[in-house]
């Protein structure tokens, strides 16, 4: 009677913890595309758990409102086919005070900062495309414009590859244009890392906001 008493147990903790374990062990892919055309960008963030599990957020939306010195974004959500669209407004200050604090969290906690290169590195970068056509009134101009564009894009490259874990090559390009003013820009992203290893890192990192946000930080 005891046996089976112990045999019914370890069945139950087996089926309570080994749906965690395998999610844990799960791999999550992110796929990120970002176009400017005609002063219309769109964000588009795609999540993919087992080839399964899909979530999807669309931003066609991001606008500055000059009066009010608010972002304002609208959201359209697709997960498991059930849509849902929502407009959300972000003040400066709620960004100015999230950055304070997350500096905060670097500046004086030394032991965030491992945990933080631990997680950039958890992430595999599969791929990092970014193409871009530009050109302003001047030709000279714009072949300054674009020489300062493909270093920056030059920079980013190499700190994706230094910080995150390649697995492909960056690919950029920056293509000029000298008779019309002008501005393209198309970004395609593709991540995935082990869901219980980048949850590590970060839940590291959140216990050391959340004790900073508390206390406020001067």
């Amino acid at each position: 009677m005891v046996m089976v008493l112990l045999l019914i147990v370890l069945a139950v903790l087996v089926l309570i913890f080994l749906p965690l374990i395998i999610l844990l062990l799960s791999q999550v892919k992110v796929e990120i595309s970002f176009t400017y055309k005609g002063h219309h960008p769109n964000l588009l963030i795609k999540v993919v758990l087992w080839r399964i599990i899909k979530f999807r957020r669309n931003i066609p939306l991001i606008e500055l409102n000059p009066d009010t010195m608010t972002i304002n974004i609208l959201e359209k959500d697709d997960y498991f086919g059930s849509q849902k669209e929502k407009n959300k407004s972000f003040k400066f200050e709620d960004i100015q005070q999230q950055w304070k604090l997350m500096n905060g969290v670097i500046k004086t906690t030394k032991d965030v900062i491992p945990h933080i290169k631990r997680a950039l590195k958890a992430v595999q970068l599969h791929q990092l495309s970014w193409h871009t056509l530009v050109g302003v009134n001047r030709a000279d101009h714009t072949a300054i414009l674009t020489g300062v564009l493909y270093s920056l894009k030059g920079g980013v490259a190499s700190m994706a590859m230094n910080y995150l874990t390649p697995i492909g090559t960056p690919i950029y390009s920056i293509q000029p244009h000298y008779t019309n003013s002008t501005y393209q820009t198309e970004l395609e992203c593709i991540l995935s890392f082990k869901l219980g290893q980048i949850m590590r890192e970060l839940l590291s990192i959140a216990r050391q906001y959340g004790k900073l946000k508390k206390v406020g930080i001067k």
